[in-house]
C-alpha cells in the first residue's frame, strides 16, 4: 500500500521491500532508499521539492509498484 500527501510518503507491503525511488519527470533519481523491511514512512518536507509531478518505485521481493504524486508548494 502506497499512501501520498503533500507531506508525508507511506509505503507498507507484505513483502520486504528492497528499494524506493523517486524520480522527477526528466527521469532523474531525487531520491532512493534500501530500507529492507516491510513499513516506511518518508518524510517529503526534508528535501525541498519543487512543485512538480513525482514518480515513486517500490521494490519488493515480489516486484515493482509504480505511482505518482504532485507535490504543491502552495499547500505548505
Amino acid at each position: 500500500m502506497l499512501l501520498l500527501n503533500n507531506q508525508e510518503l507511506t509505503v507498507s507491503s507484505q513483502n520486504t521491500i528492497t528499494a524506493i525511488l523517486i524520480y522527477d519527470l526528466s527521469g532523474k533519481v531525487f531520491y532512493a532508499i534500501e530500507p529492507k523491511k516491510n513499513n516506511l514512512t518518508i518524510s517529503l518536507i526534508d528535501f525541498n521539492m519543487a512543485s512538480s509531478v513525482y514518480i515513486v518505485k517500490v521494490q519488493t521481493q515480489q516486484g515493482n509498484f509504480y505511482k505518482k504524486f504532485f507535490v504543491d508548494k502552495r499547500l505548505n
